[in-house]
């Protein structure tokens, strides 16, 4: 039948138990001077040697357990580096995200309008729709269109102005004011 060579013999407990004596703090080694710390490497090693036990079947040659382990840990190690990097992109992400709590203030303001001057507002100033466009639409001139958003902003002022009243509870008080064009071309008229 021929000679058995003795490297291609699944590896034993004794052996594999042999082999992290020996081997342990060199993979340690190894994955320190891959850039973990001494902590993360050992947990790294520990792993990696688990990971080698659990798997010690799929070992062939026995004397490249070292080197096999020590893939495993680069491995793992990479996982690691991937993972802790993912954390720390979500956790820059959370820290800048900000609610946004205009649309909420907007709807607040334009509740009391009727609904076709809130909608006409909207395709304004926040749809960007010219007056022609809206007349188009509509099927009123453009005139008409630029009458009516002036007579709905007008209401809007009318309800701020009304909030604004001292001893009154305002949606100021609760909310930031809206960053929209609305604001400022109201907040203009009112100057003026």
């Amino acid at each position: 039948m021929g000679t058995c060579n003795p490297h291609l013999a699944v590896l034993t407990a004794n052996q594999f138990a042999a082999a992290y004596r020996g081997f342990f703090h060199q993979t340690v080694n190894y994955l320190r001077a891959s850039g973990s710390n001494a902590e993360r490497a050992e947990e790294i090693a520990q792993a990696a040697w688990a990971r080698g036990w659990e798997c010690r079947e799929q070992l062939r040659d026995v004397s490249a357990v070292q080197s096999w382990v020590c893939t495993i840990a680069r491995n793992l190690r990479h996982m690691d580096f991937r993972k802790a990097r993912t954390m720390q992109n979500l956790t820059e992400t959370a820290a800048t995200i900000q609610p946004d709590t205009r649309p909420l203030y907007l709807q607040q303001i334009l509740r009391p309008l009727p609904k076709p001057d809130r909608s006409l507002l909207l395709a304004t100033y926040i749809d960007g729709r010219t007056s022609g466009e809206l007349g188009a639409q509509l099927g009123i001139s453009p005139v008409a269109v630029r009458v009516r958003v002036a007579r709905a902003k007008s209401s809007v002022r009318k309800y701020l102005s009304g909030l604004r009243s001292p001893g009154r509870d305002t949606l100021e008080a609760h909310a930031p004011p809206p960053a929209s064009p609305l604001s400022h071309r109201a907040a203009a008229a009112r100057a003026s």
